[in-house]
């Protein structure tokens, strides 16, 4: 019996019979333990802390214990030195890849931007990082969402410089440094750039690398239809072609930040960011007011509909204060990471993730406008253009609701994969899902 299961069954023993819960991937085993619960009955809030009040005003009521479960959830330009960074691989010729909250510090049309990476990055950033024999980390975590699981096949061809102010990054027992650096950016790149002042490795290496930018455009992976409801990753395709480096997009988890992390074409100087850290839902819509607040310009706030019912109330702050935000809410109608989650590792059985499953989320159009806010509707691929210019080109506050298609995951990702004999293997991370022809595959290592 595994540990989420025994303690549900010693729960029911105590005469728990109601749990109020907000699912979510940090408690996803507890979640499906108490989803094949007989005894127990579920009520998923929005919130955790209505979970909490609900615990609360349950047991006041009946005198009877009650069960909470919840999940978890509520570094280059901190240093300003972004200009530096480019200087840097101007003068050495070598290609760069970004990271979740590194997503801004390149542009796409840099000549030594290599793509993005991790375990839901893109295919030609994670060739680069895995073809490479020498890897500069700058104030970089190498977090498992960036190195996977299988962290000892982390750039396993290189040795690696890592560059941190914090000792405990230095001291990790997954990512491990050659060479072990602690340090500020603000001290560490002006030397680099003062004796670092001339192409450094092969004349192939960085052309080689863009061509892998082209052979793996982040749209490959997906068959769009104009007629089909919107596919996520086709609209964060088509935003960020109409937004300019004056833009700010400020991401919420899940689909929100995974789909234009692996998609968006980011401008210079353009401020893109998202909650990677802790990927709690409910954090676009307040972190987009205060990035509005900060650069007193437009901001453009990307929101899923599982994670915007966490704030909702932060409408009315849009509205009382005039705030130009332009909301897209994704809605699929469901937790879409956390259903890929539990498909993956429960058998299909799903618990709080969708309406069959006890979540539902309101019509966003008539929400806002309840609010006093305008609002507008996009169900086809083939009007997202359109519709997308209409709402950026609004002085005023404007949610947009993007009706998208829940036939989707994450892609390219890492997964699992199934040899032959029926064995499951964890890949290294350049062999992501799906996966390609193994001759195609092989002929991209180095």
């Amino acid at each position: 019996m595994k540990l989420s299961d025994y303690i549900v069954k010693k729960l029911e023993k105590h005469g728990v019979r109601h749990t109020f819960m907000v699912t979510g991937g940090g408690a996803m085993h507890l979640n499906d333990s108490f989803g094949k619960s007989k005894k127990i009955k579920l009520l998923f809030n929005h919130h955790e802390q209505a979970s909490a009040i609900a615990a609360e005003g349950y047991a006041r009521t009946k005198q009877q214990l009650t069960v909470v479960c919840v999940t978890t959830g509520p570094g280059v330009r901190l240093s300003h030195t972004t200009h530096l960074l480019e200087k840097l691989l101007a003068q050495t010729d070598i290609p760069a890849v970004t990271t979740f909250n590194g997503l801004d510090l390149l542009p796409d049309d840099s000549p030594y931007f290599a793509g993005r990476i991790g375990t839901v990055g893109q295919r030609a950033g994670n060739f680069t990082l895995q073809n490479a024999d020498v890897i500069l980390f700058l104030g970089t975590r190498n977090n498992i969402r960036q190195a996977s699981y299988n962290w000892e096949n982390f750039a396993k061809s290189a040795k690696k410089i890592i560059v941190d102010i914090d000792p405990a990054e230095l001291k990790k027992p997954t990512v491990k440094p050659d060479l072990p650096i602690r340090a500020d950016l603000k001290d560490v790149l002006p030397y680099f750039c003062k004796h670092l002042n001339k192409p450094l490795g092969s004349p192939w290496w960085l052309p080689h690398c863009q061509q892998l930018r082209t052979a793996y455009p982040p749209l490959r992976e997906f068959a769009i239809c104009a007629s089909d409801k919107v596919h996520p990753y086709f609209f964060m395709d088509v935003l960020s072609h109409q937004l300019t480096s004056k833009d700010t997009v400020v991401t919420s988890n899940g689909t929100a930040c995974v789909a234009f992390f692996q998609t968006a074409h980011i401008k210079k100087n353009q401020r893109a960011f998202s909650n990677s850290g802790c990927a709690s839902m409910g954090y676009g819509l307040p972190a987009a007011i205060g990035a509005c607040l900060a650069s007193n310009k437009p901001v453009v706030c990307l929101e899923g509909d599982g994670s915007i019912m966490m704030n909702l109330q932060e409408l009315q702050t849009v509205k009382t204060n005039s705030l130009p935000l332009k909301i897209f809410i994704l809605k699929n109608g469901e937790y879409n990471s956390i259903i890929q989650t539990q498909r993956n590792f429960f058998n299909g059985r799903l618990t709080g993730c969708n309406a069959q499953s006890g979540v539902e989320v309101p019509d966003f159009v008539q929400v806002a406008q309840s609010f006093g806010l305008s609002a507008m509707h996009v169900s086809k691929n083939r009007d997202l253009e359109k519709t997308i210019r209409r709402v950026l080109a609004t002085r005023d506050p404007m949610v947009c609701e993007v009706d998208c298609t829940a036939d989707y995951i994450f892609s390219p990702k890492l997964s699992a994969r199934k040899l032959p004999d029926g064995t499951m293997v964890s890949p290294s991370l350049e062999d992501m899902f799906p996966f390609l022809p193994r001759e195609e595959y092989k002929k991209n290592l180095l």
